[in-house]
C-alpha cells in the first residue's frame, strides 16, 4: 500500500494541475521525491529523509513531528521523463538502507537488502 500511495500522490498533483487549467506536469519534473497526502495540497519534496514515520493518527508521513515514531520503512518517488509523458517509478524499503534511485527488479526486490518493494508506471498528460 505504501507504494501504491507514492504513485497515486503524484497522480493527484497531475490531476488537481489539470483541473486548475494548468499544465498537467507543473512541478512535476524529474527528479527524486518523497510525498506526504497531508495538508492543503499535495506536493513532491526534494531532498530531506526518505523515512517514513506514524502519525499518532496511523498514517504515514515523512513528518517527524507532532508525536510521529518512526517506522522501518522508507519510500522514494523518482519522476523520469519530460513532455507529455512521465514514467513514476516509487520504491519502499524496509530494514537499513535507502530505496534504491531507480527501482528495477534487479535492485529491488523481497531478496535484495534492504528488503525493496517498487512499482512503475508511465503517467500521461491529461490535457
Amino acid at each position: 500500500m505504501l507504494v501504491q500511495e507514492g504513485a497515486e500522490l503524484v497522480y493527484t498533483i497531475r490531476d488537481t494541475n489539470a483541473a486548475k487549467g494548468n499544465e498537467a506536469f507543473l512541478n512535476i519534473s524529474q527528479g527524486t521525491y518523497s510525498a506526504d497526502p497531508f495538508g492543503a495540497t499535495v506536493s513532491l519534496q526534494s531532498g530531506g529523509s526518505y523515512t517514513l514515520y506514524k502519525n499518532p493518527n496511523g498514517f504515514y508521513t515523512h513528518n517527524s513531528g507532532g508525536g510521529a515514531i518512526e517506522t522501518k520503512f522508507q519510500r522514494r518517488i523518482v519522476v523520469l521523463g519530460s513532455g507529455s509523458t512521465r514514467t513514476i517509478a516509487v520504491a519502499v524499503t524496509w530494514g537499513s538502507g535507502t530505496p534504491p534511485g531507480n527501482p528495477n527488479e534487479s535492485n529491488c526486490s523481497l531478496s535484495t537488502t534492504p528488503r525493496c518493494s517498487f512499482s512503475r508506471t508511465e503517467l500521461q498528460d491529461t490535457n
